[in-house]
């Protein structure tokens, strides 16, 4: 499968950096799209703000996450203006960063946790994204969880992050 050989991949880029630069922040954005059924547009959210200082402020807040630092609502609404608008698309390239602080968040994950046909604002909801963080992570904490763990590392074929496991499991079902 084609996402589990290129998610390896992802994980390394990010792990190898001692810090991210704009170029790392582009590289990053893009190939992360490659998992996305739309193109990557990188934008500029305030007119007062040049390219390059808004894709300096998205390295900088990249750099955070590298450092397991949480990030402010304002700092991931600042990185989801950025790219493509979309907090599938953050969430997706904080965990290649940070796979054991940040989940992957998208349409399936959504629909999974709130067991309804989910629509763009659901999706692109920054405090649903929370929600589902700390319901990560109190599941990952759960007695029963490291059983349900190793049969998903078993089944992926590589050790992945609890968070990874946690969303791969809602993303199949």
């Amino acid at each position: 499968d084609s996402y589990l050989l290129s998610y390896r991949e992802f994980i390394q880029y990010f792990a190898r950096l001692a810090e991210i630069s704009v170029h790392d922040f582009v590289i990053g954005s893009h190939f992360t799209y490659g998992w996305m059924p739309t193109i990557l547009e990188l934008k500029q959210p305030f007119e007062d703000i040049s390219i390059e200082q808004t894709l300096t402020g998205a390295a900088k807040f990249l750099n955070k996450v590298k450092r397991k630092e949480q990030l402010e609502r304002v700092e991931l609404q600042f990185l989801i203006s950025v790219i493509n608008n979309s907090l599938v698309g953050v969430s997706k390239l904080i965990h290649f960063i940070s796979p054991d602080q940040y989940a992957i968040w998208d349409s399936r994950v959504c629909r999974f946790v709130f067991r309804r046909e989910p629509y763009q604002q659901m999706v692109n909801n920054i405090d649903n994204y929370y929600a589902y963080l700390d319901n990560c992570a109190k599941l990952a904490a759960d007695a029963d969880f490291p059983r349900l763990y190793r049969s998903v590392v078993d089944k992926i074929g590589y050790d992945v992050s609890q968070y990874r496991a946690l969303e791969w499991i809602m993303f199949i079902l």
